[in-house]
């Protein structure tokens, strides 16, 4: 039982979890972006002859990384979520295995602190989304977008 051994046992699980990640991610990218593009400052950058590519990567796309990190950081906490179905599924060792059989043996104690544990990384991952996005966007540093 290698390292390597068992790093190919968790490629099927992995593709299975940043595949519906993904597909959310790059959903919410693209309707975010259709829709800066068609908003009236880049309309603007356009007709003062402004060249597409700058547009994109250096208006629109600055603007929607809010969007991106956000979205981020809630498939982060669903994937969190969906780790305990898929150790049930692929029979992997983990926190959500762990969790199953606390619930199963009426053990409160285990459940409780797992319990907390994924609190406190939704909380982790909330606050550092925050902390981000108040770094990244001066309008939410300044507070004039709620």
């Amino acid at each position: 039982n290698s390292a390597i051994d068992n790093l190919s046992h968790l490629v099927l699980p992995a593709t299975a979890l940043a595949a519906g990640a993904a597909s959310i991610a790059v959903r919410q990218t693209r309707a975010a972006m259709i829709e800066t593009l068609s908003s009236d400052y880049v309309r603007t950058a356009r007709a003062m002859g402004i060249d597409e590519r700058k547009i994109v990567w250096r208006y629109a796309l600055r603007n929607i990384v809010p969007t991106i990190v956000t979205v981020y950081g809630l498939l982060a906490v669903a994937m969190l979520g969906a780790t305990v179905i898929l150790e049930q599924i692929f029979v992997l060792p983990g926190l959500g295995s762990a969790l199953v059989i606390a619930i199963d043996t009426r053990d409160y104690p285990m459940l409780q602190g797992i319990v907390l544990l994924f609190v406190v990384i939704v909380l982790l991952v909330n606050i550092l989304v925050d902390v981000v996005n108040n770094m990244i966007s001066p309008q939410l540093r300044k507070g004039t977008i709620s």
